[in-house]
């Protein structure tokens, strides 16, 4: 039984090291909020189509960035401790975002302009391929007896929190400016308000303990030891990746392309699409921690056998249904059955992940699983919705890109439980 001062202190943990990858996922999602004026300041085109595709290369290609990030920082934070790796890759996120609030546009600087805002991003993938490895197994590690899913769904939640922000703030810049300013110009206000708030996260996460586990490991692995574990465990990282393909191009493609698909694709006004996206943010934050204390109680395993199960089976008819016939509701309605599915599977998985990793590499093995699935997958959703739209003319496109992402994420739980699946249903036949 936990008392009120076991609470508090646990309360005051998880915001202090969730607030950091706020932060970094604050910054990481407002490129894709506001693609369409990226595009215009940075990657001009006669076609709308061509603009975005440049736009959303460059937002994938921060996620080529990942995997070596994983490996580098990662490394890094097994060897040296996980509140210190903590603090550097939320200043390498700290440059990136800089970088990308400041450049010059296109019409000033030519070529210059999309070359510095690619290596800004390519900084941010780097810092972000550990960031959300670092925070899981944090929580991790610092969680108390029997509610591990519970604290490690709060990394999650927490960005669901700067999506909701990210919209608040995009909604209040459209009442603020006119389309010509904000194309021009006011884009950039989230971008620098994100930059305002650096020096106060980085005094929260200098406050942070170190993990009772990292501290009672007698030997840290040298980067060479690092290296060849995970070439002995490479099936399990694969299988670990495979588990995060549902988990990251489900959440991109409900929240960072929304805003993109309800405004180019579904003809829907600017603050329709925010709004939208704001209600996917709240949905997230509410149905994650719910999710991953069900898998404390049930398992992880059923949770992400029965979401990408019920994934593969609903996500491209759903979707065909809001484009038949575009409306508010009608992509509200979807996204947040998207939304419910997203939150279900990724509240058992993230743990699940945390789980699976010798504890030793436990870092490293994490961020190279999630950073490799989404720099392969996850990060290029929407890039490749946007062109799967555009060269089958199906607007509901997106919906077989999600299936094929759940049926990774159902191959996955089955190769990787599947003694606890075979132990499970033995035992009911046993009983009948």
């Amino acid at each position: 039984m936990t008392t009120a001062t076991q609470r508090q202190s646990s309360l005051s943990m998880v915001l202090r090291v969730t607030s950091g990858n706020f932060l970094e996922m604050f910054d990481f999602f407002l490129y894709g909020f506001y693609a369409t004026y990226i595009a215009k300041t940075f990657f001009p085109s006669g076609n709308l189509y061509a603009s975005l595709i440049m736009a959303f290369a460059t937002f994938g290609a921060g996620f080529l960035a990942r995997p070596i990030g994983a490996i580098v920082l990662g490394s890094y934070i097994d060897r040296i401790g996980r509140r210190k790796g903590l603090i550097v890759t939320l200043a390498i996120m700290a440059c990136g975002t800089a970088l990308i609030a400041f450049v010059p546009g296109y019409a000033s600087i030519g070529l210059a302009a999309p070359v510095l805002v690619l290596i800004g991003r390519l900084l941010q993938g780097f810092s972000a391929g550990v960031e959300l490895g670092g925070v899981s197994v944090y929580l991790a590690e610092m969680a108390t007896p029997g509610r591990k899913g519970f604290f490690v769904s709060w990394q999650s939640a927490s960005q669901q929190v700067a999506i909701m922000i990210a919209a608040v703030l995009g909604y209040l810049l459209h009442q603020a400016f006119n389309n010509h300013q904000i194309d021009q110009w006011a884009w950039r206000i989230p971008f620098f308000i994100g930059c305002m708030i650096i020096p106060f996260i980085f005094a929260i996460r200098r406050s942070l303990q170190e993990t009772d586990a990292f501290l009672a490991h007698k030997h840290h692995p040298t980067f060479a030891e690092i290296l060849r574990s995970i070439a002995q465990n490479w099936r399990l990282i694969t299988g670990g990746m495979l588990l995060v393909v549902m988990t990251t191009v489900s959440f991109y493609l409900i929240t960072v392309y929304t805003p993109t698909f309800g405004k180019s694709v579904l003809k829907l006004s600017e603050n329709d699409s925010l709004l939208v996206t704001f209600f996917v943010g709240l949905s997230n934050f509410i149905w994650l921690p719910i999710m991953g204390a069900l898998s404390d109680r049930i398992g992880r395993w059923p949770l992400m056998l029965g979401f990408s199960l019920l994934t593969m089976l609903t996500a491209y008819p759903t979707l065909a249904w809001m484009v038949a016939a575009p409306s508010f509701a009608h992509m509200l309605a979807v996204e947040l059955w998207l939304s419910f599915l997203y939150a279900s599977y990724n509240g058992a998985t993230v743990v699940a992940l945390t789980e699976l990793l010798p504890s030793h590499v436990r870092t490293v093995g994490f961020s190279l699983a999630y950073s490799l699935a989404t720099a392969i997958f996850g990060g290029f959703t929407p890039l490749v919705t946007t062109t799967l739209i555009d060269s089958s003319g199906d607007k509901a496109a997106p919906g077989y890109w999600m299936m094929l992402a759940a049926a990774c994420g159902l191959a996955a739980t089955l190769m990787l439980y599947h003694k606890d699946i075979r132990s499970r249903f033995a035992g009911k036949a046993a009983t009948a």
